[in-house]
């Protein structure tokens, strides 16, 4: 086969898949020239590595031990907008507001009344969704 750059416009191309999975073919367009695939270095293996054990890390802390999928469903849910953790069971927010099991808007505490009311209702709205099967 030729190399990468010599392949000409029209040229078919055929894809080895993993797994078993039957080849497939292709006709080149555009460009007369296809650019090369660049070598993966030890030092690109190594980041990447790197950077998927600290990502998932960071998801293993997201995860709560011992809660309810309920539980979770509503942490996940809170978390995308806000800065979450778990102490324990319970959920903390950066805002101080602690969500104790049974996770409803009436185990919600914090000292700030404004941020309080606004969890409450959300903490409130979302259950309701998890209830309804809105949230999986």
């Amino acid at each position: 086969m030729p190399a990468a750059a010599e392949l000409a416009l029209g040229s078919e191309v055929r894809l080895l898949l993993r797994g078993g999975a039957s080849a497939r073919g292709f006709k080149l367009q555009g460009s007369r020239e296809v650019e090369a695939i660049p070598a993966l270095t030890a030092d690109f293996v190594n980041r990447r590595s790197r950077q998927g054990l600290e990502r998932a890390a960071k998801d293993a802390q997201r995860m709560g031990t011992g809660v309810t999928e309920e539980a979770q469903l509503l942490f996940n849910a809170l978390d995308k907008t806000y800065n979450l953790r778990w102490e324990g069971p319970n959920i903390v927010s950066e805002l101080g507001i602690i969500i104790k099991p049974p996770y409803t808007a009436d185990a919600c505490d914090g000292k700030d009344a404004a941020a309080l009311n606004r969890f409450k209702k959300i903490v409130q709205s979302i259950n309701q969704r998890i209830r309804n099967k809105e949230i999986r």
